[in-house]
Formats: structure tokens, sequence, C-alpha cells
């Protein structure tokens, strides 16, 4: 009998543990060993983000092809109506005319613009760290709020 409540206790904990959620930044985790395991022969280890203000339902990752040694990864952070696109460079900072706004997060200063085409507009916030520029994007037409700046700039506080 005391195995019995022992086990019920036990797997009362388990559960309760499991549904407790002491996230109160909207956040939710993400497990990114799938994606770490795709990168264990990759040219450089960019770092990744492991929270989001949205349920990741599938995350890819694919090398880009370029004319020069520069090595560029393309990571999708996917669900059925946004999508998170990472682009990491192992390079310089991308120089172009684009106006941006500085931002600062943790201990690391970006660069935070917008971009219209056709009604859609795409959010980038871009940075570098140890060598690597970090690209991070996502897009949303007029009828869709999308993902903040806010919201980006929260995912990249949650790279690792």
């Amino acid at each position: 009998m005391r195995i019995l409540l022992m086990s019920i206790l036990l797997v009362a904990v388990f559960v309760l543990g499991g549904c407790a959620n002491n996230n109160t930044s909207g956040q939710i985790s993400y497990d990114d060993e799938q994606l770490r395991s795709q990168l264990e022969e990759a040219f450089y280890q960019p770092l990744l983000p492991t929270k989001f203000p949205f349920e990741v339902e599938d995350a890819s990752f694919s090398p880009i092809p370029t004319d020069n040694d520069e090595k560029v990864f393309n990571f999708d952070f996917i669900r059925k109506d946004n999508v998170v696109e990472l682009m990491t460079f192992n390079g310089e900072s991308i120089n172009d005319d684009t106006k941006t706004e500085k931002v600062k997060f943790d201990e690391t200063e970006g660069e935070y613009f917008e971009s219209n085409d056709k009604g859609t507009t795409v959010k980038h916030l871009i940075w570098k760290e140890d060598g690597v520029v970090y690209d991070l994007s996502t897009a949303n037409d007029s009828e869709s709020q999308g993902i903040s700046k806010e919201e980006l700039i929260q995912i990249a506080e949650s790279f690792k």
C-alpha cells in the first residue's frame, strides 16, 4: 500500500511540475536540440534562440551557398500564422544605406529597421556577437499583427 501511495505521489509531482508555468514574460521555451545536432559539423556554431512569443510548431536549418568565404545559415521557426527567420553570417556586418534604429538588449547593441513592400512589413533586428552577424526577422501583412519589435528583442535576449 505504501508503494502505491508513493507511486501516486510521484506521478502527481511530475504532472503538477510539468503543468506549472512560471513564465511571466509571455515567452515559450524552445528546445533547440534538433537544430544543434544538424549544426555539429558546421563551419561555425551560431547561438540560437531558446524562447519565442509563440509555440514553435516546426523549425528548419539550411546553409546558403555564397560566392565568397562567408558562410550563411538560414533558420526558420514556424507556427501556422507566422515565421521568425534567423540568418547568420560568419563575416562582416551588413553594410548598406538602410536607416536603422539603435537598440540595446542585455549587453548587446543592435540595429532595428522595418521595410514595407506591397502591404507586407518586414521587421529586422541585426547584431554581431563573437564574429557572427545575426539577422532576426519576421514579416506580417496588413491583416495580422505579427511579431512586434519588443518581441523580436525578447527572442534575441534568449539566444544561447
